[in-house]
């Protein structure tokens, strides 16, 4: 008669077991793309601030004196950056980095 409740609370330690084992493996690799994500921020801000630049070069080559075209890249502290453009049709594109969501506790 006991054997089977034996069993179940073999059942519910290994399942709470895994739980906490998932949990660690998941702080873990929080942890391992926290480290990761400021370089990868600066590498994708940096080209991104590559690129713009070559954007109104060919724009400077192909319209010359006209600015209406240049894009802007804007980057501010708080890890976001804005690709603008401020002549008609205008638009802007923002980006930002979020590590809130990166743990799971």
């Amino acid at each position: 008669m006991s054997d089977w409740i034996e069993h179940l609370t073999d059942n519910i330690k290994a399942a709470e077991d895994a739980k906490q084992r998932r949990r660690d493996w998941l702080a873990l690799r929080s942890e391992i793309l926290k480290s990761k994500a400021d370089p990868a921020w600066k590498n994708v801000v940096a080209a991104c601030e590559k690129d713009v630049h070559k954007i109104n070069q060919k724009l400077t080559e192909k319209f010359p004196g006209d600015q209406s075209k240049s894009l802007t890249f804007e980057c501010s502290r708080s890890r976001q950056f804005v690709i603008r453009r401020a002549y008609s049709p205008s638009f802007d594109r923002r980006a930002s980095e979020n590590l809130l969501g990166a743990v799971r506790r």
